[in-house]
């Protein structure tokens, strides 16, 4: 995480992913992190710039299922991302 990771992301930051089907979360208190395992006290476990592709249709219980693909950090992930979520579209 970098200093600017502690307050709400801007318009811009947010307007970067421009997929109507993409949903971006801002999680002051890691409620999201903390369900996937993030550990107390152990920083380095802190879920953060994380992006995962869910099967369409699939629900979270109490806690999330097996993305069909997940990586860090965002911007090296995108173009396997991209790869895998053509594939899921051709289905």
């Amino acid at each position: 995480m970098i200093a600017t990771d502690y307050g709400t992301p801007s318009g811009g930051v947010l307007g970067i992913i421009g997929d109507a089907r993409a949903v971006q979360f801002w999680d002051p208190t890691r409620t999201l992190s903390k369900s996937m395992g993030e550990e107390p006290g152990r920083e380095q476990s802190i879920v953060w710039d994380w992006v995962a592709l869910y099967a369409p249709g699939v629900r979270w219980d109490q806690k999330p299922p097996p993305p069909l693909f997940e990586g860090r950090t965002v911007e090296s992930a995108a173009p396997e991302l991209a790869t895998k979520l053509d594939e899921v579209l051709r289905r």
